[in-house]
């Protein structure tokens, strides 16, 4: 991880085609201050897309926010900048830091958020996806990004032929399991 502190950005080149950035802290949805920091970013540049990883971290628990964060960054495009804010010495001389893990960039307080970014890069440098997502049970997320898109996707398939959903109500599947409907 490359990083870099306020004073010392030279040489960072940021990314130019994505326009998504994404947002970590602990601040919670009960006030205004999501909403200020959005505002702010979209009033420097209206184009960004602005993306809520979670903002229900628990107040200033950098590891939780660290875990998080970890788990999560990978899953975006290439040049994804992710802003993470939890940091209970806000107000201190501690220094703010942009990192650039991978082909990701980071916004965050120098307090150890970016840690499991840190480890994550060093196990999988080239950022690979699939095991959480199949774990998670949502191995069929990445189709609506493809559909959305506009690719086809290819027809599932088994031996005998295509696939057929089940068009059962799910009352109908409980009248069946019950002895009824038959």
């Amino acid at each position: 991880m490359r990083r870099y502190t306020a004073g010392d950005w030279t040489g960072l080149k940021m990314p130019t085609t994505s326009r998504i950035v994404t947002l970590l802290t602990d601040f919670g949805q009960q006030d205004h201050y999501v909403a200020a920091m959005k505002g702010v970013m979209l009033s420097i540049n209206a184009n960004l897309r602005l993306v809520d990883i979670t903002h229900q971290i628990p107040p200033q628990d950098i590891r939780s926010a660290a875990f998080t964060l970890g788990q999560a960054y990978h899953y975006f495009p290439a040049e994804t900048i992710h802003v993470a804010v939890v940091d209970p010495g806000v107000g201190s001389p501690r220094k703010a830091l942009v990192a650039r893990a991978g082909e990701h960039f980071f916004v965050a307080p120098d307090n150890g958020i970016l840690s499991y970014v840190l480890e994550r890069e060093e196990e999988h440098p080239r950022g690979r996806r699939g095991s959480l997502l199949s774990q998670a049970g949502l191995a069929h997320v990445p189709r609506a990004g493809h559909l959305r898109a506009g690719r086809r996707l290819a027809q599932p398939r088994n031996r005998s032929g295509p696939v057929r959903p089940s068009l059962r109500a799910a009352g109908a599947a409980r009248d069946t399991e019950a002895g009824e409907g038959r």
